[in-house]
């Protein structure tokens, strides 16, 4: 299978939108193969970082403080998208979630924007969810009722996959049966 969407290099989104002021914003930074690569851009020492523990420190740049986040690494396949995911919840101001993704963007780190559905179809291509899910997430995030957004919600727990995976064994077991009596009818 080929894919559409070039994945070699690092990507950086912010999941919350930037489109409107709010209280908190989440910037996910996903495919980098080392926190170290980031260590000028925080006022914490990122070395001794543990996966899915949360950190407060600055994202810094020229020793200015563009504001003060938490993060928190998933490492790599332990993640949304199967990949090394870094996690910045920042204030929700439009003008900061810029400045922090154009401070790495910039950073000379290897990072380019994300598309639109990016760590989505990253997720997909790594195994991190099937197509059901992914259409499931569509529904959630789209719904206009509460019997789509249930919809969607099944979806994305696997409760389809699970009851197709079942019907799909029963088929391969009725079809070996089937050939086994037409290969040894007598």
């Amino acid at each position: 299978m080929s894919w559409k969407i070039p994945d070699e290099r690092t990507i950086i989104g912010c999941c919350t939108g930037i489109d409107t002021p709010k209280a908190l914003a989440v910037v996910r930074i996903s495919g980098f193969t080392n926190l170290k690569q980031f260590k000028n851009l925080f006022s914490v020492d990122l070395t001794n970082v543990i996966p899915r523990k949360v950190y407060l420190t600055n994202v810094v740049e020229d020793c200015e403080i563009i504001d003060s986040v938490l993060i928190c690494f998933f490492s790599s396949p332990h993640s949304y998208t199967g990949e090394n995911i870094l996690e910045i919840s920042c204030h929700g101001n439009p003008l900061i979630v810029e400045q922090i993704i154009m401070l790495f963007v910039n950073a000379d780190v290897g990072i380019r924007t994300a598309i639109n559905g990016e760590f989505t179809y990253r997720a997909l291509k790594n195994k991190k969810m099937n197509l059901l899910q992914v259409e499931g997430l569509d529904l959630v995030l789209n719904s206009g009722n509460d019997y789509s957004l249930k919809q969607g919600q099944q979806l994305m727990s696997g409760e389809l996959h699970a009851c197709f995976n079942q019907i799909r064994e029963s088929f391969l077991r009725l079809r070996a049966s089937l050939e086994v009596s037409i290969d040894f009818s007598e």
